[in-house]
């Protein structure tokens, strides 16, 4: 299989960063849904803290611990 197709098992510090920054942009999508009204704009802002999220992790997950 390619490397880069392959599972990367988490150390358990590395699950706990990732519960940080999920805790974290969870406050965000809540300030989200409490200020942005429905619109184009919202859906796109969604979508970057989507996919900030999602960066963010892969850089904690595939990054080895010093």
């Amino acid at each position: 299989m390619h490397e880069k197709a392959k599972y990367v098992k988490c150390s358990e510090e590395q699950e706990k960063k990732i519960q940080t920054v999920r805790d974290a942009l969870s406050l965000v999508y809540k300030l989200f849904d409490d200020i942005l009204p429905d619109s184009r704009e919202a859906s796109l802002s969604y979508d970057r803290l989507e996919e900030a999220q999602f960066w963010a992790i892969k850089s904690i997950s595939h990054t080895k611990e010093k």
